[in-house]
């Protein structure tokens, strides 16, 4: 039998009321910071400050905000404060027609001879399917992401390597080769997606 993490925290659960509240003003504080930062839609709703004591005074977001949000900045919506990245991988497409957007191979520079190769797909809910091949290692492993429609900015991780994510511009990966951004572990690395030509069937009309 497989040993399950403990229900309660002890050492919350022994804190006196007022150490609790400290507490609770703490991490408050910091969700409400990591929301207005991250959020469009809630930037602008909700005040600088925030206090347990009047926590109960801000104001209610009602399903008919959220959903006008939705579709003034699909697929999402401007309210979702989590990484774009993240919020495509984490949710499963209900379309399932999906556009290529072509086959990268993905190098520092152009003089780099490419081991890396990416295959990207988009739906119209914008999400981004696809498949990130080392021919070196020959190992393969999806990608899952989205584009915010507003931005065009795609965003991307590959397999579970959610502290790793990919970003280019739509325009750029819909029209040739396009420069793109590798954040990892708090660094930002420059690399290039050259577009691969795609092998056509020259078969002419008999």
């Amino acid at each position: 039998m497989q040993d399950c993490p403990p229900v309660l925290d002890i050492v919350i659960e022994t804190l006196d009321a007022d150490e609790l509240a400290a507490l609770q003003e703490m991490r408050l504080l910091q969700q409400w910071g990591y929301v207005r930062e991250s959020s469009e839609f809630y930037a602008g709703r909700l005040p600088d400050e925030i206090s347990l004591d009047w926590l109960q005074d801000v104001g209610f977001t009602d399903k008919e905000e959220l959903r006008a949000s939705q579709l003034a900045g699909p697929p999402f919506g401007d309210y979702v404060a989590a990484d774009l990245a993240d919020v495509g991988a984490t949710n499963e497409p209900t379309d399932l027609n999906w556009l290529p957007l072509g086959v990268f191979a993905m190098v520092r520079n152009e003089q780099q001879h490419p081991h890396l190769i990416m295959q990207l797909a988009i739906n119209r809910q914008g999400m981004l399917r696809g498949n990130y091949t080392d021919e070196v290692s020959e190992g393969t492993q999806p990608i899952r992401g989205a584009v915010d429609q507003r931005t065009q900015r795609a965003a991307w991780i590959v397999g579970n390597h959610k502290t790793l994510v990919m970003e280019a511009g739509l325009s750029n990966l819909s029209e040739g080769d396009a420069p793109a951004l590798i954040h990892k572990n708090g660094k930002t690395d420059h690399w290039l997606l050259v577009r691969l030509k795609q092998p056509t069937n020259d078969k002419t009309s008999q």
